[in-house]
C-alpha cells in the first residue's frame, strides 16, 4: 500500500523519485508499469534480497534478520528478473554490520541487518552468470553509475566519495571474493574498473579546484 501511494504521488506531482529496498514481486510489477507510463522513478534492491529468501531463515536464524524482511523464493526470483531486464536500476549492499552479541538474541530482539559490502560485486556477478548474461559493463553500471544524478549534472562531493569507496571495494572483491573462473573476464572487469577510477580521479580534481 505504501509503495503504491508513493508511485501515485510521483504521478500526481510530476516529480522524480528513487525508491530503495525493494523486496517483493508485486512492487517490481508496479514499478514496471510506472516506468511504462513514463514516470521518472528509479529503484534499488539489496544484494542479499537477490540471493536469500524466507526459507533461509530456517528456525529463526538471526543472521537472516533484515528490514525489509526476506520474502518468498518467488519474490526473490522476481527481483532478479527485474534487475536483469532493467526495471530495477541499482544494486546496493545495504551494509549493516553488527557485533556477534547483537545477533545472539531471540530473532525478534536481534539487530536487523547484514554486512554486505565485501561480497556485493561477487553476488551481483553470480546473478548475471546464473541469468545467462555476460554484460560485465552493465553490472558495473548498476553498481556505480546508478548513483549519478539522473539529469546529467555533475555529482556532488558526497557522491564522488561514495563512488570512490565503492569502486575500491569492488576492485578488492574481484581479487579476493569474486572467484571468477575465467581469467580473461577477470581482466576485463579490472580494466573497466580502472577506467572508472581514472574518470573519478578527474572528477575529484575538478571538485578540489572548485573549492579552493
Amino acid at each position: 500500500v505504501a509503495r503504491a501511494r508513493e508511485l501515485g504521488l510521483i504521478e500526481t506531482t510530476g516529480g522524480r523519485a528513487h525508491i530503495t529496498q525493494l523486496s517483493c514481486a508485486r512492487y517490481v510489477e508496479k514499478l514496471r508499469e510506472a516506468k511504462a507510463r513514463g514516470l521518472e522513478v528509479t529503484a534499488a534492491v539489496s544484494a542479499h534480497h537477490l540471493h536469500l529468501s524466507d526459507e533461509d531463515i530456517g528456525e529463526f536464524d538471526t543472521r537472516c534478520h533484515t528490514i525489509p524482511p526476506l520474502r518468498s523464493a518467488a519474490d526473490r526470483n522476481a527481483l532478479r528478473t527485474g534487475l536483469l531486464e532493467g526495471t530495477i536500476d541499482a544494486v546496493c549492499s545495504d551494509h549493516q554490520p553488527h557485533s556477534l552479541d547483537a545477533k545472539l538474541t531471540p530473532f525478534s530482539e536481534s539487530a536487523p541487518g547484514i554486512a554486505g559490502l565485501e561480497t556485493l560485486l561477487s553476488l551481483v556477478l553470480k546473478i548475471v552468470e546464473e541469468g545467462g548474461s555476460e554484460d560485465a559493463a552493465g553490472v558495473i553500471d548498476r553498481l556505480v553509475h546508478a548513483v549519478m544524478p539522473p539529469d546529467g549534472t555533475q555529482p556532488g562531493a558526497g557522491c564522488v566519495v561514495y563512488r570512490g569507496s565503492l569502486l575500491m571495494a569492488c576492485i578488492g572483491a574481484i581479487y579476493y571474493f569474486g572467484r571468477l573462473a575465467d581469467p580473461g573476464r577477470q581482466n576485463e572487469l579490472l580494466g573497466i574498473f580502472r577506467e572508472e577510477m581514472v574518470e573519478l580521479l578527474g572528477e575529484m580534481k575538478k571538485l578540489a579546484l572548485e573549492t579552493m
